[in-house]
């Protein structure tokens, strides 16, 4: 894959943030009928920002993609909420920005609170196995915490799945730094 600046990605990041602005405007007129916004011009707008943001992911590093990861899944939800389908946070193999791929069996959901982004682990024979809960502090993620399931107990093997996880994610966060 091809490198880009980091000049590049701050400009894709400015034009992202228009873009939420330009989306979010365009819900609260559909929304108050002010304007004659369709359906089908938020579903476009919404999914040509999930086009960039997937894109500047792929290039960027650290908590940068973390949080534009967190960016998505609200605006996912917006965007569901709005049309009044409940969005079915989907189960997915792959965490941080789709470059981390999760052990065989393991799917994850993402969860999107006001203090923190979650990512919420199942396994096909274990269930849920647990989280990594990404705690917001003034509005920035500084770190991230792992917590087993409920039936889940130190040391098994579905609580060593839980932490290879962990720890994949924490060397490709520090990776960038």
């Amino acid at each position: 894959m091809k490198t880009i600046t980091q000049n590049i990605l701050d400009t894709l990041v400015v034009g992202i943030h228009e873009d939420i602005q330009t989306l979010f405007m365009m819900i609260m007129d559909y929304e108050e009928e002010i304007d004659m916004i369709t359906k089908e011009e938020i579903i476009i707008a919404h999914e040509n920002l999930k086009e960039v943001i997937l894109f500047c992911q792929s290039y960027s590093r650290g908590m940068d993609v973390l949080l534009m990861e967190e960016v998505m899944v609200g605006i996912n939800d917006r965007v569901a909420e709005l049309f009044g389908a409940k969005n079915t946070t989907d189960q997915s193999n792959t965490i941080y920005g789709e470059k981390l791929l999760l052990p065989e069996g393991v799917t994850v959901r993402r969860k999107l609170e006001a203090s923190s982004f979650q990512y919420i682990f199942d396994h096909t024979t274990f269930g849920e196995i647990g989280q990594i809960v990404f705690q917001k502090e003034n509005g920035d993620i500084l770190y991230f915490d792992v917590y087993f399931g409920e039936h889940i107990t130190e040391g098994s093997t579905p609580a060593q799945i839980l932490k290879d996880i962990g720890d994949m994610l924490q060397k490709e966060i520090l990776r960038s730094y």
